[in-house]
């Protein structure tokens, strides 16, 4: 919901990296809170057992469930709000040749990302800037010291 502050209009999609999934739950969930059009484009950083769609709704269920309890209804996410694409090349921990690159072009701007997850994320971003997408946002996920 802080996002919401920080821009004047939605994002037409948010791109972050797919790990344990309970970012992109977060995510989900608040742009339904929103009614953003917003697509959430979760890139699969870790392996499919644990990086994966399903897993991601049953985590935002298991949020507005919580939330409820406490008298807070939130509104479930659109079925299209989520759209999971593969980044982990190798393996987890693996950097992938598109990754560094988003790592270099990514430093270019003052972004510091490492190869578990930020770079994978950025790569895809850099593979899918072109279409319909004119407002995106990049989550960024892991704090670089």
């Amino acid at each position: 919901l802080e996002l919401d502050t920080q821009l004047d209009a939605p994002p037409d999609v948010i791109v972050l990296p797919l790990g344990s999934g309970g970012t992109a739950a977060g995510l989900i969930l608040g742009v339904a809170a929103l009614g953003w059009p917003t697509r959430v484009v979760a890139v699969r950083v870790a392996p499919w057992i644990v990086a994966n769609p399903w897993r991601v709704r049953w985590l935002a269920r298991g949020a507005r469930k919580v939330a409820a309890r406490r008298g807070v209804a939130l509104p479930a996410p659109t079925s299209g709000s989520l759209v999971v694409v593969d980044g982990l090349g190798a393996g987890y921990g693996h950097p992938t040749p598109a990754g560094e690159a988003a790592r270099g072009l990514a430093k270019a701007y003052g972004l510091t990302l490492e190869s578990t997850y930020g770079a994978k994320a950025f790569a895809s971003l850099a593979q899918r800037a072109t279409g319909n997408m004119q407002r995106v946002v990049f989550w960024h996920t892991f704090a670089v010291p």
